[in-house]
């Protein structure tokens, strides 16, 4: 117990960046699972990290040579190119979303290995580098991501309805353009916020793995969304202190957490279903 507090005194940065993009991402998520948009978030982070490979290449530039603006500049791009590919009868989103990611993973690759650091750079790309983090970095991640977790605190009724019943929220009045449009943006900012700071598959599988922890317990609104924040939550934390203490990387670790609690979740309601009379 003494030595999981030392290790969250120490690194309680680096601590609270995992449990906010973790939350961040619980709480969207759940509209990328019910929208069943997994395949667009898996490229979105990937289009990200194209970004941040993009500004080692272009120190210079003024928007590129920064990470989080090349990041979320390119997410934005492709959250835009999902946008009116869903519009053609041609192509599927997912379809369209497989081509981005494919390209951005290749881009990525290509990339970073003209870099001086070459593969390690990829690798912190895709495990994140959480540990890394400071206090002056936080509140810089907390401007990002606190009005994208009070969007989808206070806007909960429309975006529900624009999510679960399009159809619905049109004939009350609801514009769902407009949601849609808050929706996608709020996404392609956790995407490359996310990504910087805990990599491309914590931001992935928090993406995925608490909504449908959420959907599988739920009965309600409010506990489909409260299980997942609290997955979520419980996820990072123990994939945190776990990798601190036996020196694993942090962002796999607590996605593997994610997925344990998910497995658990599917047991827990099998478990239920049995017990149900008749």
């Amino acid at each position: 117990m003494n030595a999981t507090l030392d290790t969250l005194r120490l690194f309680w940065p680096s601590f609270v960046a995992s449990l906010v993009v973790a939350l961040a991402c619980s709480l969207i998520g759940v509209h990328v699972v019910a929208r069943r948009l997994v395949v667009v978030g898996v490229a979105l982070p990937q289009i990200a990290a194209l970004g941040i490979a993009l500004s080692f290449l272009c120190v210079d530039w003024p928007i590129f040579g920064n990470h989080d603006a090349a990041a979320l500049l390119l997410v934005t791009a492709g959250v835009a190119v999902l946008a009116v590919g869903a519009r053609r009868s041609w192509l599927g989103q997912d379809a369209l979303a497989g081509v981005l990611f494919v390209g951005a993973a290749s881009a990525t690759i290509l990339i970073v290995q003209q870099s001086a650091a070459g593969i390690d750079e990829i690798r912190h790309l895709v495990e994140g580098n959480v540990l890394a983090i400071h206090a002056p970095d936080l509140p810089g991640l907390a401007a990002a991501l606190l009005p994208v977790l009070l969007l989808h605190t206070l806007a909960l009724r429309p975006m529900l309805l624009v999510t679960f019943d399009r159809e619905t929220a049109a004939t009350l009045g609801v514009r769902t353009g407009l949601w849609d449009a808050l929706f996608f943006a709020s996404l392609a900012l956790v995407a490359a916020t996310g990504v910087h700071a805990t990599g491309t598959l914590f931001v992935f599988g928090f993406l995925v793995l608490p909504a449908a922890t959420g959907l599988v317990l739920g009965r309600s609104t409010a506990t489909v969304f409260g299980t997942s924040a609290a997955a979520a939550v419980a996820s990072a934390t123990a994939g945190f202190v776990f990798s601190c203490d036996q020196d694993t990387p942090t962002g796999p670790t607590c996605t593997l957490a994610a997925l344990v609690v998910f497995l658990g979740a599917l047991g827990l309601n099998s478990l239920r279903r049995r017990r149900r009379p008749g």
